[in-house]
């Protein structure tokens, strides 16, 4: 895994400890009496912001990292076992269950012989920053997240794929995971995944109730309206209610007959049609107005605007 993109091999365990310490933190590394079958393999690269790495050390070894600081770390067989002590909590890992061991963890780690691992690098400000897009409030150094990842569950089973095709697009060289705008947005979208999933909020544990459903549809729409320029998701305005994203899609489209999302894009197709119809032909492109309310696409920026107004842009722009 991630062979084009090699950062050391070797059969020598201090040599393996000081390359490695490089890229998480100091360690201790001590290797079983299989030393003769030692040969570290440590691949992989950074990627929007969140580390993405593969291990192996050919033989058992005990790795004892200490307390993280400023990075969490997950961890996910691809074969073998291993044994992760995280906080005192021991985790049996191995294809289906991995681990995360979060800021201020401690953790100490036997690998068996024939281990390999998927190690995923998240900074502490980049797992921050998700518990607050999630929770509207920050966490104040407090990330406990829960140690155990059981990827036979439908939502850590769907976290997985996310990473998988960072990996696919990694291991095939894809030009997207060069483009910095489109990595890191994918990267964030596994941290929040990551975080929805593992984080324990101290504070959700004892919020308020959820809106009622249609004051929680009214505050959507007011927020729509007056900021249709932001780059709204589902997780956004979710949270602003305090309902699930399910929730909330059901009791808007109970009321509008619509989603969310789509109430957006005709807030926005109203707010183009208000600019074409007061602008001048010979100084206004279609594309300009499509771009400045959010439409990347103009075929489907023209066919959704036919749709709403019964004529295309052009048609209103040459009143």
């Amino acid at each position: 895994m991630f062979d084009r993109h090699p950062i050391v091999s070797t059969n020598d365990p201090e040599e393996a400890r000081s390359r490695v310490s490089q890229t998480y933190r100091e360690h201790g590394l001590q290797v079983s009496d299989q030393a003769k079958r030692f040969r570290l393999t440590h691949n992989g690269m950074v990627v929007g912001g969140i580390g993405l790495y593969f291990m192996s050390y050919g033989a058992r070894v005990r790795i004892s990292p200490g307390v993280f600081e400023d990075f969490a770390l997950v961890q996910i067989p691809l074969r073998g076992a291993a044994l992760d002590r995280i906080d005192g909590t021991a985790v049996d890992t191995h294809q289906g269950m991995g681990s995360i061991a979060g800021p201020d963890s401690s953790l100490e780690m036997e690998w068996a012989s024939d281990t390999s691992k998927l190690v995923l690098y998240i900074p502490r400000h980049t797992l921050e920053g998700a518990a607050f897009a999630l929770s509207g409030h920050p966490s104040h150094g407090e990330m406990q997240l829960r140690p155990a990842m059981d990827f036979t569950l439908p939502a850590q089973r769907s976290w997985f794929g996310l990473v998988r095709s960072m990996v696919e697009g990694i291991g095939q060289n894809s030009p997207l995971m060069d483009n910095p705008l489109v990595s890191s947005r994918i990267a964030d979208t596994v941290v929040l995944g990551l975080v929805a999933n593992q984080w324990e909020d101290p504070v959700q544990q004892v919020a308020h109730g959820p809106l009622e459903e249609s004051d929680a549809v009214d505050a959507v729409i007011a927020m729509l309206e007056d900021s249709p320029d932001r780059t709204w998701r589902m997780v956004d305005l979710a949270h602003a209610t305090r309902m699930s994203a399910r929730a909330l899609s059901t009791a808007f489209q109970k009321k509008m007959q619509t989603t969310p999302m789509g109430y957006l894009q005709q807030v926005r197709l109203r707010g183009a049609y208000r600019d074409l119809y007061a602008a001048t032909p010979a100084l206004t492109t279609i594309t300009e107005v499509a771009t400045r309310w959010g439409f990347a696409h103009l075929s489907r920026f023209s066919a959704g605007y036919r749709e709403a107004f019964g004529e295309l842009p052009s048609e209103t722009l040459r009143r």
